[in-house]
């Protein structure tokens, strides 16, 4: 499937806020309040629940390269990933 990069500037930035699709929404908003240290931690709900943030994430990830914004993702992705992890 080709990208489609209707929506972006050269910039990275969205031209047109109407045809982004909730999951885009959903993921950043997942991105936002994951807990990227989740693996480190002593307490395993802590563990589990940051297992289920990854792996929902995971899924909107796939979710949006299967319908074609994967670069609009990976920026999402690249944005909010701390870079020690």
């Amino acid at each position: 499937m080709s990208e489609n990069n209707n929506y972006l500037k050269t910039d990275g930035t969205i031209t047109n806020l109407d045809i982004i699709p909730t999951f885009i929404d959903e993921l950043e908003k997942a991105l936002k309040a994951h807990d990227w240290t989740y693996a480190y931690s002593d307490d395993h709900r802590v563990w589990k629940r940051g297992q289920a943030e990854r792996e929902r994430i995971d899924e909107l990830l796939s979710l949006a390269h299967r319908r074609g914004f994967t670069m609009m993702a990976a920026r999402l992705y690249k944005k909010y990933k701390p870079d020690y992890c």
